[in-house]
């Protein structure tokens, strides 16, 4: 986070030029509301989400990538103050390390959001506008969560590992898949759309204008996060997914499209090497300070960096689930 808020603030104008308060600044959000989307295909897939097989799966995925991420943090930096503040708070040097504490929380509330998006969103309700009420029941949930957290003064060092401060970007990433699982084009992304002048006005206030309230902002540059910015991420999410075949024959059209596409996929299933590595290299290769002609060079140097070495870290952990499962075959 340190990285990029010095980059937002050094960048300045040509960072707003950039449009990146409405992209780059809204990565996370983006994610999570996928996360929301992917948690709710895998909850159907699995048919029971507590049965230890499900569960099993689960933290691996989770736990096996953040394990030599960890022991690598320790090498270079040395040991903490405090081991168990360290390991809960998911490391204190490399910026983005709470993602992993949020996944494990998601593993025991996932149920409820998945049950509720069931009911408000889908075919499994009677009226044609119930996964609006839903959506709003959510959003008010969240506001009143900031609500609290501002009168109670809650640390930011505990704020930031929580993760109902993303609960609207999940529960519309679960509500899209309830259209989804039908048919993608049941997504009634149009209706969505109509609450897109909501996120606009909101990250423009934000982004251009200065506009923090703290009861919104527990961290001045996480104003992407707060609950308003899901009008305008979870429509377009919508709008992608419901599309998303189409996008997929349009890259087919020729060779270069066709390679883009799939090296696009790969990444995809990547991303969450991909993050493990970012959070290094930004945590320990690219913080340093300097001006923002630095910082573009240096920005420009760690995407191919970050995407690269997240690559090569998923398909060796790939190569050594496949080799430890075939010896297990082998052996038993």
């Amino acid at each position: 986070m340190g990285y990029y808020a010095s980059f937002y603030t050094r960048g300045g104008g040509i960072y707003k030029l950039l449009l990146m308060p409405f992209t780059a600044q809204l990565t996370i959000p983006f994610f999570m509301t996928i996360t929301g989307f992917t948690y709710a295909s895998s909850y159907d897939r699995c048919g029971r989400w507590w049965s230890s097989s499900n569960l099993k799966r689960k933290w691996k995925r989770i736990l096996i990538p953040v394990i030599p991420v960890l022991l690598f943090e320790l090498l270079v930096c040395g040991m903490p103050d405090n081991p168990i503040i360290w390991l809960l708070s998911g490391g204190y040097q490399m910026p983005g390390s709470y993602y992993v504490i949020l996944l494990i929380q998601l593993l025991f509330l996932f149920p409820v959001i998945k049950r509720f998006a069931h009911i408000y969103a889908g075919t499994s309700n009677s009226g044609a506008h119930t996964w609006w009420t839903g959506f709003i029941m959510v959003f008010i949930f969240q506001c009143a969560y900031e609500l609290v957290t501002y009168v109670i003064s809650l640390d930011v060092a505990i704020y930031r590992l929580l993760v109902f401060r993303y609960i609207i970007f999940i529960y519309g990433g679960a509500m899209i898949y309830e259209y989804h699982k039908v048919s993608p084009d049941m997504i009634p992304y149009k209706g969505m759309f109509k609450g897109l002048p909501i996120g606009l006005l909101f990250i423009t206030a934000a982004g251009y204008l200065g506009f923090m309230p703290s009861v919104l902002f527990r961290y001045p540059t996480w104003y992407k996060s707060s609950a308003p910015t899901a009008f305008y991420i979870v429509p377009i999410t919508a709008y992608g997914i419901c599309h998303a075949d189409q996008i997929e024959e349009l890259l087919k059209c020729n060779v270069v499209t066709k390679k883009l596409g799939q090296l696009l996929g790969f990444w995809g299933k990547a991303s969450y090497h991909i993050y493990f590595m970012q959070m290094l290299w930004f945590g320990l290769a690219a913080s340093s300070d300097t001006n923002f002609l630095g910082k573009l060079i240096r920005f420009g140097v760690s995407l191919p960096v970050s995407l690269t070495a997240g690559a090569v870290f998923y398909l060796i952990q790939k190569k050594l689930e496949q080799s430890f499962s075939v010896q297990q075959r082998r052996t038993s």
